[in-house]
């Protein structure tokens, strides 16, 4: 952790000199974490529905709905206990960790940390082979499938 003053500003203009991709994220009250400086672009939430939007003839407001409910339901699954399994994707799933000793680091002291659940992503095969390059992700939109014709009448 690095504390607001002269040596965040110094850090930033040397991150941005040299890593100039890296996006730095700031930490809740004045410190800056530096674990979640990260590399390229982040692709948040309005940027999602934007792209699933443009695929089809489904507007912004639907796909936000569709987005929304799809996360509730994967929370709501995984505080239930339940795995929820994407073929292809991964699996979201909460991970119990069992109470333990700790230390402070500033006073050496121990400290007895509870247990608690944590949430968990394990991706798939897929996911895997698509993101190592091993495999190409197809980017065009789905097709439509084409209207039956109803049966010709006979008379």
């Amino acid at each position: 952790w690095i504390r607001k003053g002269v040596a965040q500003q110094r850090l930033s203009a040397w991150l941005k000199q040299y890593f100039p991709s890296l996006e730095l994220h700031l930490g809740v009250g004045h410190k800056i974490n530096l674990i979640t400086l990260r590399r390229g672009s982040i692709v948040n939430k309005a940027e999602l529905i934007d792209a699933v939007a443009g695929r089809g003839d489904v507007s912004k407001r639907e796909v936000t709905e569709i987005v929304d409910a799809f996360v509730e339901e994967i929370k709501k699954a995984v505080v239930r206990g339940d795995k929820v399994a994407i073929s292809g994707f991964g699996i979201f799933e909460a991970q119990a960790r069992k109470a333990r000793l700790g230390r402070n680091p500033r006073t050496g002291e121990t400290v007895k940390i509870k247990a608690t659940k944590l949430p968990k992503f394990r991706p798939g095969a897929e996911f895997k082979a698509v993101v190592s390059g091993a495999k190409k992700i197809s980017t065009s939109a789905p097709k439509k499938a084409a209207a039956k014709k109803a049966p010709a009448r006979r008379k």
